[in-house]
């Protein structure tokens, strides 16, 4: 089960994506993907306008013939494929019906959780882009990252960003992860 490896790997190891010049990289040293692994979120991070997503396509297919089997596992706690297709169904069509734009940023600042990997890939099948933020990061930086991206949502657990918003970031709308998932 590649996709299942993949999903567990990212929520394990430090998730680090991010963009330069509106063109997407990610640092594979620190997600320690092997080379399927980081071919597989390169194809997805560099997908053309038209193409499918790579990921969330994999685990619909997966989730339709393995239901009941384990997609992520965490902490003692574990989701089937079943339940993590409706949980980043329940994400994407969020986005969308919130008009949001293909290839939008949509930045994300949650402990590391299931529901991440959930977020995470229903921002995938909404055909936007995933943008971290880290809680540990200054706050300048955050500022800075929201801006330059021109993220339009921010999706949070049980971090509070919204002394984050003063006049420049006005634009952002900051969701509970509970309200999307």
């Amino acid at each position: 089960m590649e996709t299942q490896n993949l999903l567990n790997r990212l929520i394990e190891n430090n998730i680090s994506l991010s963009s330069v010049n509106g063109q997407p990289f990610l640092y594979p040293d620190k997600l320690k993907l092997n080379d399927d692994e980081l071919a597989m979120l390169e194809a997805h991070l560099h997908e053309s306008e038209g193409a499918k997503t790579l990921i969330g396509e994999k685990v619909s297919n997966i989730a339709e013939s393995c239901k009941n089997d384990m997609a992520v596992y965490y902490n003692g706690d574990f989701i089937s494929f079943h339940e993590l297709e409706i949980r980043s169904n329940l994400v994407a069509n969020y986005l969308q019906s919130h008009e949001m734009v293909k290839n939008e940023a949509i930045a994300v600042c949650m402990s590391k959780s299931i529901d991440l990997i959930a977020v995470m890939l229903g921002i995938f099948k909404s055909g936007s882009r995933y943008l971290p933020i880290d809680k540990k990061l200054p706050a300048d930086r955050v500022k800075y990252i929201l801006s330059d991206s021109k993220a339009k949502y921010l999706i949070q657990n049980d971090e509070n960003l919204s002394y984050l918003l003063n006049d420049d970031l006005q634009n952002i709308e900051i969701v509970s992860a509970d309200k999307v998932i």
